[in-house]
């Protein structure tokens, strides 16, 4: 960048100065009614009132690997299909609970495998188009218990939340599906 403005000169630096100042002026500017007029909006009419069903097929243990696989046959997602993964670590132990953010930073962060993190990240964005990963650890209140009242900490809901927009892929004679 700095060699690029050394070889400008002043008239060009000015001439750029001057285009931003605009530029920044226009953006903070209100729209006009007639241009707000033009944004497309919904009306509660355009939305339909019954829910709509898809139905899933579930596969325990898919190929021997111990993996339930859920898969969803989807409509029109225009090639994107949002999937929210939620993963039961109910088994760590609960002294080790408290580390489940740090590993959740460490899986997207660290690398994988034979990816550096940056590797890994540039993996991740071609692939997918974006994974996040975070962990939901929240109490239960037990059956039959007072409302809002502190437990011993026994029971906890823990799982790791990885929210991920995929490409949805065609395959040979069938819909679009995510697996």
């Amino acid at each position: 960048m700095a060699k690029i403005k050394e070889s400008m000169s002043e008239e060009e630096l000015q001439k750029i100065i001057d285009t931003t100042t605009e530029l920044k002026k226009l953006q903070a500017a209100e729209d006009a009614p007639e241009a707000r007029a033009t944004i497309p909006s919904l009306e509660l009419s355009d939305l339909k009132r019954e829910v709509t069903e898809y139905p899933i097929a579930v596969s325990e243990n898919e190929a021997d690997t111990g993996v339930t696989v859920v898969r969803h046959e989807l409509g029109s997602t225009s090639g994107i299909a949002y999937a929210n993964l939620a993963v039961d670590v109910s088994g760590v132990a609960t002294e080790d609970i408290p580390l489940l953010p740090l590993f959740t930073r460490m899986m997207l962060e660290t690398g994988a495998g034979e990816y550096d993190s940056v590797a890994l990240s540039r993996r991740i964005g071609t692939h997918t188009g974006g994974v996040s990963a975070s962990a939901l650890i929240a109490g239960v209140e037990v059956e039959g218990g007072t409302e809002g009242a502190v437990t011993s900490g026994e029971h906890f809901v823990t799982k790791l939340l990885l929210p991920v927009r995929l490409q949805v892929t065609r395959r040979m004679n069938s819909s679009p599906s995510l697996t």
